[in-house]
């Protein structure tokens, strides 16, 4: 196998699981799991709507890993939130920040797997040659 042919089938793996993680995640917060995610983001000292917002980015991040061009749009989405993950879980000491770190490593390494087909790098690349 070629070495493109091999990041293009790791890659897709990648962005179906984290796909799905995020899309899951995302579910249960907007979903019947909504008071419960609530009642943890008030403990964490948020807004209780602010757990359904969180869960629609998720979903909508998670959506944007599946497609190659919009990777990079997914990415800089669930990087926001994952770092937001990361300070909650560190500065209220409630809940460990090692997944949403996992989490957010595991989605910058998709986006340097899928920058090849990213419609951002194209974009680049045509303001660099004008």
């Amino acid at each position: 196998m070629k070495e493109a042919s091999v990041r293009k089938l790791v890659s897709l793996g990648a962005s179906v699981i984290l796909a799905w993680v995020f899309i899951l995640y995302g579910w249960r917060k907007v979903s019947s799991d909504t008071a419960e995610s609530q009642a943890q983001f008030m403990e964490w000292g948020y807004e209780p709507e602010f757990a359904l917002q969180v869960g629609i980015a998720e979903m909508l991040g998670g959506l944007l890993l599946l497609f190659p061009p919009t990777t990079s749009l997914g990415a800089l989405l669930l990087t926001v939130l994952m770092g937001g993950a990361i300070y909650t879980h560190v500065s209220t000491g409630i809940g460990s920040p090692v997944f949403p770190a996992v989490l957010l490593v595991c989605v910058l390494v998709l986006c340097v797997l899928r920058w090849p087909e990213s419609f951002v790098r194209r974009i680049v690349r045509r303001s660099q040659a004008s």
